[in-house]
């Protein structure tokens, strides 16, 4: 059922943008910039991944957008999702990565994208670790009038059978 919404929400996604370039090929004899693209949209996963505080979790994510972890009802609005990844990595429970590795960047046009990501972390929770669990998840990015790429949906999904 998880793997079935991943796929719905990417099968979504790309129905919507008709001008999918996954391969970075050029377009109309000229070099497109879905090569770097790719690469910021990747950072900016990184750098949500990894991130120190909710605060800065959530300032990746555009102002009304919206996060869902499959299960829970959805953060809608940046202020929204931050309070919801505080109430996640509080003093005595942290999520903690040890990895993640985004599988795939489909950059539609030069202002939509969509990644999957399958990222491996544990809960450390009053200094002792739980076990490790995967949790694989799909972003809809959108490029910000100045030109920084934002994610504008999120949806997660914990795989741990």
């Amino acid at each position: 059922m998880k793997n079935m919404l991943l796929i719905a929400a990417c099968l979504l996604v790309a129905a919507c943008g008709d001008n999918a370039n996954s391969k970075n090929e050029t377009v109309s004899g000229q070099k497109t910039s879905f090569a770097n693209d790719e690469a910021a949209i990747r950072q900016v996963i990184k750098d949500v991944t990894f991130a120190k505080s909710a605060k800065e979790m959530a300032a990746s994510f555009t102002e009304d957008a919206e996060w869902i972890i499959v299960g829970q009802a959805p953060y809608k609005g940046r202020a929204n999702i931050e309070q919801g990844i505080a109430a996640i990595q509080t003093a005595e429970s942290q999520l903690v990565f040890g990895s993640v590795d985004t599988k795939e960047v489909i950059v539609f046009n030069d202002q939509q994208a969509l990644a999957k990501t399958v990222a491996v972390y544990h809960r450390q929770v009053n200094g002792k670790a739980e076990p490790s669990k995967k949790n694989e998840f799909v972003d809809y990015f959108v490029k910000s009038p100045d030109g920084v790429w934002q994610i504008a949906y999120e949806i997660n999904s914990d795989d741990n059978g």
